[in-house]
């Protein structure tokens, strides 16, 4: 942790990342995001109101995140190899996914999520499928967690509360309690993509929030599909490492449906995925 000392005050100084090159790669991407979307002007550009009288926030749309749909079905085909662990596929085989700011409330709801529980090539691989969203206390009409409860229709997966900063052990482990068919000591698969963490979280609420995971789930395998990146944080320790980014063209492009375009009958996984090869290769 020494390269962390000469960078970090003391207050701030958690190690999230396995290596200080890992670290640099990773903040470079972070902050850049957070400096353009992060400050609270800047989320007026994704606020419209499309349920009743709700502020939502349109960051979503089927397909958006296929590309994670493209990774998970490598990973349980067994194609994703960890070059120390051997396949990713029998690590997370019965894991639980879970989804943060899914935007519970658009269009039939949590459309990547909901991308996820249709798809039968991943689907019987998890345990659960979990969405999320927030009650944001600003306003009464942002409350989207405490409008969901009060709809008549649910979801066809499981939907819990987060808080504004996830940054808690507690705010994780909170998550599965009481949860049917959760296994507490099995991997999790999280994702954080378009959403409040990767996006509006500046860099000493994100270490927060990593270090929060790393503690709830020490004895746990954890993949976390986290905007272009996907972390995978090894059972026993504390920091993550890199093992490979999806493609920025499509499901984080700005300005442009580009996932309404793609031929998705067609797509690879060498299309949406591309492994750091120091750590991962592709079957």
């Amino acid at each position: 942790m020494g390269f962390l000392t000469s960078i970090f005050p003391i207050t701030e100084r958690i190690q999230v990342f396995e290596n200080r090159k890992e670290a640099k790669i990773f903040f470079l991407r972070h902050n850049s995001e957070n400096k353009y979307f992060g400050k609270k002007q800047d989320l007026k550009r994704y606020n419209s109101y499309n349920f009743g009288k709700t502020r939502l926030m349109q960051r979503s749309g089927r397909k958006r995140l296929y590309d994670h749909n493209l990774l998970l079905r490598g990973i349980f085909a067994n194609r994703v190899m960890h070059k120390k662990l051997g396949s990713l596929g029998l690590i997370f085989k019965g894991c639980a996914f879970i989804d943060f700011g899914s935007a519970i409330l658009f269009g039939d709801g949590a459309p990547t999520v909901r991308d996820i529980f249709e798809d039968k090539k991943i689907k019987p691989f998890l345990s659960i499928i979990l969405a999320t969203d927030v009650n944001d206390p600003t306003s009464a009409q942002s409350h989207y967690f405490d409008i969901y409860q009060n709809k008549n229709q649910k979801l066809p997966f499981i939907v819990r509360e987060i808080p504004l900063a996830i940054t808690l052990p507690q705010h994780f482990s909170n998550l599965t309690t009481k949860v049917k068919g959760y296994k507490k000591n099995k991997a999790v698969i999280y994702r954080s993509t378009n959403s409040g963490p990767d996006l509006f979280y500046n860099e000493k609420t994100i270490r927060k929030h990593f270090q929060a995971l790393t503690t709830s789930h020490k004895n746990q395998y954890v993949l976390y599909l986290f905007n272009k990146f996907v972390l995978l944080k090894i059972a026993g320790q504390r920091y993550f490492q890199i093992i490979g980014e999806i493609d920025t063209r499509v499901g984080l492009a700005r300005g442009k449906s580009t996932w309404k375009y793609i031929l998705w009958k067609y797509r690879k996984l060498k299309h949406a995925f591309k492994p750091s090869l120091s750590r991962v290769y592709l079957k």
